[in-house]
């Protein structure tokens, strides 16, 4: 419905893009949830050509996935200069057992974004480019636009990594660097702010999550231990808890 509204909205009247016509006549609704407006705005042609919309569906579930694997082994090939770690590497993103709890949610595996992020972020530390600095803050926008939950997670390690690497960075290149990662950090900022308003207004209508449904959902130390119950090697229909089978599985 996500998708064919905002393909819907696109093509009759985009002021309402937010305005889905679900709770009528509440507005907004389509920050009731994650709108998912990368993939809408990807997906509408798709939809006014035609497209039977089960297989819209299934390819940007699945497509991600596998672009996000993609994604990954760039990067890890950037860094490491290893082609066979590169594809452990997308295999293991890719595979993660936790994305099969999450078919439901479209949203959840689209971390197509987030290693371009971090391959941007390596780009400006080592170059100081304010070019890779804008890509860097392009990344994140497309992130947060795709994910509202992965873009505030990239945020958050985005930050740190780049404040780690920036010790070993010389200092005659200091200045420049941190200039190109205040400049993507802007982009990025600005972006999420402006798709964060419906998000807002919804918000001061429904409330917020209540604090005893984040502590439940919320994962701990032993949750990486617990496989999703479809794992055929480490899998059980009566370990752990919903949304919080988190094991990457021995190899990884």
């Amino acid at each position: 419905w996500r998708l064919r509204w905002i393909a819907h909205a696109i093509a009759t009247q985009p002021g309402e893009l937010f305005n889905g016509n679900i709770f009528h006549p509440e507005s907004g609704v389509l920050a009731l949830s994650d709108a998912m407006l990368v993939q809408g705005v990807l997906g509408a042609p798709l939809f006014w050509l035609g497209v039977p919309p089960v297989l819209v569906h299934n390819l940007w579930l699945l497509g991600p996935i596998v672009a996000s694997a993609v994604g990954i082994a760039v990067l890890a090939r950037h860094v490491t200069g290893n082609t066979a770690a590169s594809m452990a590497a997308g295999m293991v993103f890719a595979f993660a057992p936790y994305r099969f709890e999450h078919y439901m949610h479209m949203e959840l595996q689209w971390t197509v974004w987030i290693p371009w992020a971090f391959w941007a972020l390596q780009r400006t530390i080592e170059s100081g480019s304010w070019r890779f600095g804008l890509l860097m803050g392009g990344f994140v926008a497309l992130q947060m636009a795709s994910s509202v939950y992965y873009g505030v997670f990239l945020i958050v390690l985005l930050g740190t990594v780049a404040a780690l690497q920036l010790l070993a960075v010389r200092r005659r290149h200091l200045a420049h660097t941190v200039g190109a990662l205040l400049l993507g950090g802007a982009v990025a900022a600005s972006a999420s702010w402006l798709y964060s308003l419906p998000y807002t207004a919804a918000s001061t209508r429904v409330g917020l999550r209540s604090v005893q449904e984040v502590q439940t959902f919320s994962a701990r130390p032993r949750d990486y231990r617990v496989a999703t119950p479809t794992n055929l090697l480490y899998g059980s229909p009566y370990s752990g808890w919903p949304e919080r089978r988190l094991s990457p599985g021995v190899i990884a």
